[in-house]
C-alpha cells in the first residue's frame, strides 16, 4: 500500500506497464483502492493512507468489486465518512527504486535445490519474481524503467503517453528483457543477455535400452545429458540518460554479427504522428525511416530523433506487437552503438 504511492501516473492512472499482464494502452485507476485506504487511514491514523483516499476520490469511476465496495462498507461504517486524520502531501519529485536490495540472485542460484528442475506444469516459475523496477517523476513527467518484462522504458509526459520501449531480435526470437539495472549520476543502464548452442550426441554410456532397438523413440532419449556445444551470447546494453527536457537512450551490442534486432516504440492511440519518414506497415504500425518522428497528444508531444534502417523486417517470431496502439519500428543489424533522442513539449503551469 505504501508501495503504491510512488505507482501512480499525475493524471491518476496506475503504472501497469511492468505487469506480465500487460494491456498497452488499457487505463486504470485507483477506484478499487477507496476502501482500503480509507480503511487503514482510520483505524492507523495513517497521514499518507488519507492523502491515496482522497487522490483517489478525484479520480475514481466505480465503487469497487463486491469484496472492496466502497459504497457498500461506507454506509456500514460512518467512521469512513468522516475521517478525522489530515492527509499528508503526496510526492510529485522523486528517482525511486523498488526492490533494489532484494537479493534476487542469491534465490534465483538455489533454484536447482528445488528439485523441479525448472519444469514444472499449469504455472510458471516466476522467475520475475523481485525483479528491480524504477519509478521516476519530476511534476508532469513520469517514467517507468523495469527489468524481466518486454518493455523496459515508459514515459509520461501530459497528455502524451509513450507506452512502452522494447527491444526484440532473431536471436532467441522474442523480447530481449533486460536483468540488470543499475542508476548514475543523470540516468540509468540496463542490460539483458541470451545464450544458446547446439547439444551434442547422447553418450553410448547414457543410451537407454530402447536405442539398441529396431524402433528408438525420440522422445525415450536422455537429452537433458546432452553436452552444451557451440554456445553463443547475445547481449544488449541500453544506457538511458535524461537533461531537462531530452531522453537520450544508446542501445549496444556487440553481436552476433547480423543478428537482426527491432527496437519499438509504442504509443497511445490517442495521439497522432504529426512528421517524420515512414513504412506503413497496417494501421498502427509504421518502421521510422527517416527524419523527426514527432508524436502529439493533447497538451504535449514528443520528438524522437536518431533512427537508420539495416533491414525490412515488419516483426519478430515470438515477440507480439500490441494492438490498438501506434507502434514505430526501428531495425538494427548488430553488432551496433546507436543513440535515440527523445525532446519532451514544454508542459503549461497547470499541468504541472
Amino acid at each position: 500500500m505504501r508501495m503504491m504511492v510512488y505507482l501512480v501516473h499525475p493524471d491518476g492512472e496506475v503504472v501497469t506497464e511492468y505487469s506480465g499482464r500487460q494491456d498497452f494502452g488499457v487505463i486504470m485507476n485507483l477506484s478499487s483502492y477507496l476502501l482500503p485506504y480509507a480503511t487503514l487511514a482510520t483505524e492507523d491514523e495513517d497521514a499518507i493512507f488519507e492523502a491515496m483516499a482522497v487522490a483517489t476520490i478525484q479520480v475514481m469511476d466505480h465503487p469497487g468489486g463486491a469484496p472492496i465496495n466502497a459504497a457498500v462498507r461506507f454506509l456500514l461504517d460512518p467512521r469512513l465518512q468522516t475521517r478525522e486524520v489530515s492527509p499528508a502531501t503526496l510526492p510529485v519529485t522523486y528517482n525511486q527504486l523498488l526492490n533494489g536490495d532484494f537479493p534476487r540472485a542469491d534465490y534465483l542460484s538455489r533454484m536447482d535445490e528445488a528439485g523441479h528442475h525448472q519444469h514444472i506444469y499449469h504455472s510458471r516459475l516466476h522467475t520475475d519474481f523481485g525483479a528491480p523496477v524504477v519509478r521516476y517523476r519530476q511534476e508532469g513527467t513520469s517514467a517507468t524503467l523495469m527489468t524481466e518484462a518486454s518493455s523496459f522504458l515508459s514515459l509520461r509526459h501530459g497528455d502524451a503517453r509513450l507506452l512502452a520501449v522494447q527491444t526484440a531480435s532473431y536471436f532467441s526470437p522474442g523480447f530481449v528483457p533486460m536483468q540488470e539495472l543499475t542508476a548514475h549520476e543523470h540516468g540509468w543502464t540496463l542490460s539483458g543477455t541470451q545464450a544458446k548452442g547446439y547439444y551434442g550426441p547422447v553418450a553410448a554410456l547414457d543410451l537407454p535400452p530402447t536405442s539398441q532397438e529396431e524402433v528408438s523413440p525420440w522422445y525415450l532419449l536422455p537429452h537433458h545429458q546432452r553436452p552444451l556445444t557451440h554456445e553463443q551470447k547475445h547481449e544488449i546494453r541500453v544506457d538511458v540518460d535524461r537533461q531537462g527536457d531530452v531522453w537520450t537512450l544508446r542501445f549496444r551490442s556487440e553481436g552476433p554479427v547480423d543478428c537482426m534486432t527491432q527496437i519499438r516504440f509504442i504509443f497511445g492511440r490517442e495521439g497522432r504522428f504529426t512528421c517524420g519518414e515512414y513504412r506503413l506497415v497496417n494501421e498502427t504500425v509504421q518502421c521510422w525511416t527517416g527524419g523527426m518522428a514527432r508524436y502529439e497528444s493533447g497538451n504535449a508531444w514528443f520528438e524522437l530523433m536518431g533512427t537508420t534502417v539495416e533491414h525490412r523486417a515488419t516483426s519478430v517470431r515470438g515477440a507480439t506487437l500490441p494492438m490498438d496502439c501506434h507502434t514505430l519500428l526501428v531495425n538494427w543489424m548488430a553488432p551496433f552503438d546507436q543513440t535515440i533522442s527523445i525532446r519532451m513539449s514544454s508542459l503549461p503551469v497547470s499541468e504541472v
